[in-house]
């Protein structure tokens, strides 16, 4: 019986891919590219099942040849996201609606392309003079969340970029050419624009949890192709 099973093992490890799968479990493999036809490297690809058992999301980084891979997944549909953090590229699934792939049971489907299409990159600057936005981690540090709303009303927080004495620094890719409007709430700070003229409270965009807080949306902001980076500058001004 040792013999045996010794024998399965160096066969799974022979073969290619996909015919060692989990039992009733399968994979995908992919690659991604950006709209040039070059493959993107240090992307982050999420794998999220639609329709399946689980709703799991799962996360792959591509290679320098832009591949990546997903094994032991529940046979059923999944959408496939890409993540370029800090990059000019939007994710598909946040911005279009991609096709679902197809997992089916001891199988992997292979060759699955995605176009990382270069948008630009959208940087909100909050300034502090007064130091009253506090400290924290994340989107939502200080009592302040920094969002952009997604063409299906939902509202998508920014990274938080930097952060230093004087303020933060949030940013995201944004298509070009696409109306993109820019939200920030907070319970606590007064917020003005670059013009000096505090925000007016508007009703919170699903998705915000932000849900008693005092909300404030911006002018609509549109980048055009080529634009690189777009800044769009804030001040905390006091408290309310």
């Amino acid at each position: 019986m040792r013999r045996a099973s010794f024998a399965i093992v160096i066969l799974c490890v022979a073969v290619p891919l996909g015919w060692c799968q989990t039992a009733g479990k399968g994979g995908i493999q992919g690659v991604v590219k950006d709209d040039g036809g070059r493959p993107v490297a240090g992307a982050i690809a999420v794998a999220t099942g639609v329709g399946t058992s689980t709703h799991q999301s799962h996360t792959a980084t591509t290679a320098a040849d832009g591949t990546y891979s997903f094994t032991g997944l529940e046979p059923g549909q999944y959408l496939v996201c890409v993540q370029t953090p800090g990059g000019p590229n939007p994710d598909p699934c946040q911005w279009s609606k991609p096709a679902p792939i197809t997992v089916s049971s001891g199988a992997t489907t292979a060759n699955q392309a995605t176009t990382a299409v270069k948008g630009a990159v959208l940087e909100v600057r909050i300034n502090d003079p007064l130091r009253l936005m506090g400290t924290g981690k994340g989107a939502n540090a200080g009592d302040v969340i920094v969002g952009v709303v997604l063409p299906r009303a939902l509202f998508l927080p920014m990274r938080l970029a930097s952060s230093d004495t004087t303020g933060r620094t949030y940013d995201a890719a944004i298509p070009t050419g696409t109306p993109v409007r820019v939200q920030i709430h907070s319970a606590h700070l007064q917020i003005a624009d670059s013009q000096g003229a505090s925000l007016a409270p508007v009703n919170a965009a699903p998705g915000t949890g932000a849900a008693g807080m005092a909300s404030a949306s911006t002018r609509t902001v549109q980048a055009t192709a080529g634009t690189g980076t777009q800044v769009v500058t804030f001040s905390v001004t006091g408290k309310k």
